[in-house]
């Protein structure tokens, strides 16, 4: 047999997505394994928040390892479970002999755990647990702080941002607007733009149509009474009447 059903033992559809303290239970399906790199015990402990905005969510892989090389690694380690255990409320005297029993005394125990957001190898930002207690009596108490992920970007945004004719120029910054820049990287951002509404070139007459049209007046201007060589335009004599 693989498993039994059971409508209980199911992923949430909650997410937390602000750090801070929140009243949790241990999962089942929190484990017992190695560390990569050299082997010592580790658990993964599960948490699933038991009360206020973000109840059922789940807080994953919190991981707490046991080393024991010398005499005060021993003691920290030590120190590192016992206020695991402590938190949930274990009493004292009890002889713990292995990690699976330390395993065992934790799932389905209540506790408050502290999180806050941690950028990972990946980029991407996480909850990682910062610290145990006691089960907080007035409840689970998020702190409003949001994943830096969810953050957006300014440029992205539309935030001033004109993207469309000029190459990404951004209008609203007066060292990027084209009156305050040389006139040789206006014709550069200009020519750059391939679109055939404002060049005419979709076989239409370019000197029936106005190319700055649609532009800001101010870069209009900046090409009001321009010498225009004819001779090196691939339009010839079209470009006469022009309307600058």
């Amino acid at each position: 047999m693989l498993f039994t059903t059971n409508s209980n033992d199911v992923f949430s559809g909650a997410r937390v997505e602000e750090a801070g303290n929140y009243n949790v239970k241990v999962l089942s399906t929190s484990t017992l394994t190695k560390t990569k790199a050299n082997g010592n015990p580790m658990i993964t402990l599960n948490y699933e928040v038991i009360d206020g905005k973000y109840q059922g969510g789940q807080i994953r892989y919190d991981n707490q390892t046991w080393v024991d090389y010398d005499q005060e690694s021993h003691a920290q380690s030590v120190k590192r479970f016992n206020t695991l255990l402590k938190a949930t409320g274990l009493q004292d005297g009890v002889q713990v002999d292995t990690m699976q029993q330390l395993l065992n005394l934790l799932v389905g125990k209540t506790m408050s755990i502290k999180v806050e957001w941690e950028q990972g190898n990946n980029g991407y930002y996480n909850l990682r647990v910062k610290q145990h207690n006691s089960v907080l009596q007035d409840g689970s108490k998020p702190n409003g702080q949001k994943s830096p992920d969810t953050g957006t970007d300014n440029f992205n945004s539309g935030n001033g941002s004109y993207s469309g004719n000029f190459g990404g120029g951004n209008f609203n910054n007066p060292a990027n607007s084209p009156q305050n820049g040389p006139q040789g990287n206006l014709n550069n951002q200009w020519g750059n733009n391939q679109s055939s509404n404002q060049s005419g070139l979709n076989g239409k007459n370019w000197a029936n149509n106005d190319p700055l049209a649609g532009q800001p007046q101010l870069f209009k201007d900046l090409f009001k009474d321009q010498p225009i060589d004819t001779d090196s335009l691939p339009f010839g004599d079209q470009v006469k009447d022009a309307p600058f």
